[in-house]
């Protein structure tokens, strides 16, 4: 199974400043605060050791941190997070974009269906340092 995380975005006011890293691909990308909206990554994930973090720092210098991981046949969002971990059973490969919601929310949307066979392209964490 193939997980490709294709693009990140952040609420048009551009309130945070993201760096997205990974750790498989060895790249790094940005959303400066203010500055961009969303950037198309194109990160291929891996299991633990080759994941991608997201790292999101709001302007009074709140930061979360969430990794996520291909491990079989799931896609695992671990960190700052309600829970601290989100296990999404997924049926194949998938492509996805991730949005940081003005609620202070991730948003996962499977690009190519459902993450499995029922209903459901997207799911949400919310991200601890940012909840309302």
């Amino acid at each position: 199974m193939v997980l490709n995380l294709k693009h990140i975005s952040q609420p048009p006011t551009k309130p945070y400043n993201v760096v997205v890293r990974s750790y498989r691909d060895k790249t790094i990308d940005f959303l400066p605060t203010y500055v961009a909206e969303s950037a198309n990554v194109n990160h291929w994930l891996g299991k633990w050791e080759s994941c991608t973090e997201i790292n999101i720092t709001n302007t009074s210098g709140a930061t979360a941190v969430v990794l996520i991981e291909d491990s079989d046949w799931k896609i695992i969002v671990n960190g700052t997070i309600t829970g601290g971990q989100k296990v999404q059973p997924v049926n194949g490969d998938k492509d996805f974009e991730v949005s940081i919601t003005d609620e202070g929310k991730l948003r996962f949307h499977c690009l190519s269906g459902s993450w499995t066979n029922g209903p459901g392209d997207s799911f949400e964490v919310q991200l601890l340092p940012f909840q309302q």
